[in-house]
């Protein structure tokens, strides 16, 4: 399925956020698979649209692009929750969501609302928005 346009530029967010906050870090996105680039490997039932693998001490990075449509599916929740628990499980790394910059607060108070699932290690979520709105909370316990 072709994605949208608004859906690659989401993703291009994230492939920039990844190259900025680490530059030295590899980034495999399926933003473009027939460019022949690596894509990232299946986290549950679920492909991130961009993955950033552990590397010289640096947390796993899942980056997540969703468009207004997509954060009201059921297919989102089950995908975050996925993402989520694979984070906990490795106990470092960071979930990077990238959306429409008016609901970026809508993102986060959906995260938080996964928190209850969270106890234990904290993980680090960035959600980016258009317009350059962004915002860093942690889930779980300090």
């Amino acid at each position: 399925m072709a994605e949208s346009e608004e859906h690659i530029f989401l993703v291009r967010m994230i492939e920039e956020y990844a190259a900025k906050s680490h530059p030295l870090r590899q980034v495999l996105s399926d933003a473009a698979p027939e460019l022949g680039g690596n894509r990232p490997p299946t986290i549950g039932d679920f492909i991130p649209d961009v993955y950033c693998p552990i590397a010289s001490g640096l947390p796993l990075l899942i980056g997540e692009a969703k468009t207004v449509p997509d954060l009201m599916n059921e297919h989102t929740k089950k995908q975050i929750a996925a993402y989520l628990r694979h984070l906990k499980g490795i106990g470092k790394g960071t979930l990077c969501i990238a959306t429409r910059w008016d609901y970026v607060q809508f993102v986060c108070n959906s995260l938080r609302q996964c928190k209850i699932a969270m106890r234990g290690l904290p993980i680090e979520c960035v959600v980016l928005g258009t317009k350059g709105i962004s915002r860093q909370l942690v889930l779980g316990d300090r």
